[in-house]
């Protein structure tokens, strides 16, 4: 039995929670709305935003994972990530070649560009098997062209 005492503490405690979730939500909405629009008011379309790298452009990053095989069937690989992208759009492709220094030592298999934190994680594969020359191991510094240089990509 609820007693007449403690009707007014409900009542005030659902009209609470009613109103913070409305407060929530309007916060919320009006915070991605912003978020999409642009000075004008229209919505900026991503390639307005992010511009495409100059030809030749290298984005140098950390192997900070290698693994033998994720499945079974799979070949050996590497994950290496790296930001400091900021408004650039990576022109990044699956089998573009990776380098240490001068000299090829993979080839991407899989790439994820987060917008949000301005990053690329890049997965590859070695490539000449294992020679000894063309090793690479977790903390090595690698690269790719984010755009190639004008003919390059194959």
């Amino acid at each position: 039995m609820i007693s007449r005492a403690s009707t007014p503490r409900m009542v005030y405690g659902v009209w609470l929670g009613i109103g913070t979730a409305v407060m929530v939500l309007t916060w919320n909405t009006w915070w991605a709305a912003a978020d999409m629009r642009a000075a004008d008011g229209e919505a900026t379309p991503v390639a307005a935003v992010y511009q495409p790298a100059p030809a030749g452009t290298k984005f140098v990053f950390d192997v900070i994972e290698s693994y033998d095989a994720k499945y079974q069937g799979d070949t050996p690989g590497h994950i290496g990530r790296h930001g400091g992208l900021g408004k650039t759009r990576p022109q990044v492709i699956l089998g573009d070649p990776v380098y240490r220094g001068a000299e090829q030592v993979g080839r991407v298999t899989g790439v994820t560009w987060d917008r949000a934190t301005s990053s690329l994680i890049v997965e590859f594969d070695p490539t000449n098997g294992f020679t000894r020359s063309l090793q690479v191991a977790v903390g090595d510094e690698v690269w790719l062209y984010l755009t190639p240089p004008d003919g390059q990509r194959k």
